[in-house]
């Protein structure tokens, strides 16, 4: 019975020294920092430090003044031809624009994590 609650202690609880998952190489191998990358995370976050210098896009601005913001170049677009003319959605880690002919019409945004 003891050998049993000793075992199952074991394995419940590890070792006092075990490692954290974080101790792991793969994570101080840049792992993490992989990660964040490949989500969007790290250039969102340089747009944020950039957005407190230069305007951020707004309803209203034309393409040329949305490339020329804080956001800059979408790293996602799509493009449709609808009645009403000529629409695009921009995605980026902060939300996404939709423009119709040129103008931004409307932005949804999201918090960086």
């Amino acid at each position: 019975m003891r050998l049993f609650a000793a075992a199952a202690s074991l394995a419940l609880f590890g070792c006092a020294n075990s490692a954290s998952p974080f101790d792991m190489p793969y994570y101080q191998d840049g792992y993490a920092a992989d990660i964040r990358r490949q989500l969007g995370n790290d250039r969102a976050e340089q747009r944020q430090a950039l957005c407190s210098k230069t305007r951020a896009p707004a309803v209203g601005m034309t393409t040329t003044q949305v490339l020329a913001s804080c956001w800059g170049e979408p790293d996602h677009a799509t493009e449709s031809t609808m009645p009403q003319g000529k629409q695009a959605i921009w995605a980026y880690p902060e939300g996404e624009l939709t423009l119709m002919n040129g103008t931004v019409t409307r932005m949804v945004t999201r918090p960086v994590t």
